[in-house]
């Protein structure tokens, strides 16, 4: 495997499962199976000593059982949290628990290998890989609130990381940002923590939601600078 390659755990209480998991992952490009559970504390044990980039869950329903879960794996710093990516058997009413808990992904298992290698690098790479209508249930925007972040954080951000969240928000990977400023991809990925931490927010999700909510998103202009004070050199 490349130095490049998704370093995933699967977490299954199901022998077959995690032997299907595994087999169709490992037949794709780029995916590194780095370890397998059969319950969520070997799995935590597991997160900390080989830290994968995307923890894949497998489960019959996502509900409650997996929203808990989710939230113990993410129950770390924001720098070590891996990608939780959800597969399971069926949606069902509870399913919207696991979006709020912080699950960057749901994929049914009917999906294909390369679906399922797909959606663990869009996870890996910072994007939600989420039904649209289970998007909406979880997050209706009548119900999403706005402003209540606060702007003075973005001051904090220097001139580059304010260019790396612009493309954040434009839904840039960190390749693609490394390529359009012209820096190393591990730059990026240095940045991007730095931005997470100094907003307060556990992924690139909740900084794109961040932007919005203070306003830093502006219509079809995704970024506007102006409303940032630059800091005192």
């Amino acid at each position: 495997m490349s130095a490049e390659s998704v370093r995933v755990l699967l977490l299954s209480g199901h022998a077959l499962s995690r032997y299907g998991l595994s087999a169709a992952l490992r037949s794709q490009p780029g995916i590194d199976v780095i370890a397998e559970a059969d319950n969520p504390a070997k799995a935590l044990t597991l997160v900390s000593d080989h830290d994968p980039g995307v923890v894949v869950l497998d489960t019959v329903h996502p509900g409650r059982r997996a929203a808990q879960i989710t939230s113990l794996l993410l129950d770390r710093p924001a720098s070590l949290t891996p990608a939780v990516l959800i597969v399971a058997n069926k949606i069902c009413s509870c399913a919207p628990a696991v979006v709020r808990a912080g699950a960057h992904g749901l994929l049914l298992k009917d999906a294909e290998p390369v679906e399922l290698a797909g959606a663990v690098r869009g996870v890996a790479s910072g994007y939600m890989i989420m039904p649209a209508s289970l998007v909406r249930c979880a997050c209706p925007p009548e119900r999403q609130p706005r402003n209540t972040c606060d702007p003075a954080k973005l001051r904090t951000l220097s001139e580059r990381e304010i260019e790396v969240l612009r493309r954040v928000v434009a839904g840039s990977s960190n390749a693609e940002i490394a390529r359009d400023l012209h820096i190393g991809e591990g730059t990026v990925k240095s940045h991007v923590q730095h931005i997470l931490c100094k907003l307060g927010v556990r992924d690139r999700i909740r900084a794109v939601i961040y932007a919005y909510d203070v306003g830093f998103v502006q219509g079809e202009n995704p970024i506007q600078p102006a409303v940032l004070q630059r800091r005192a050199s």
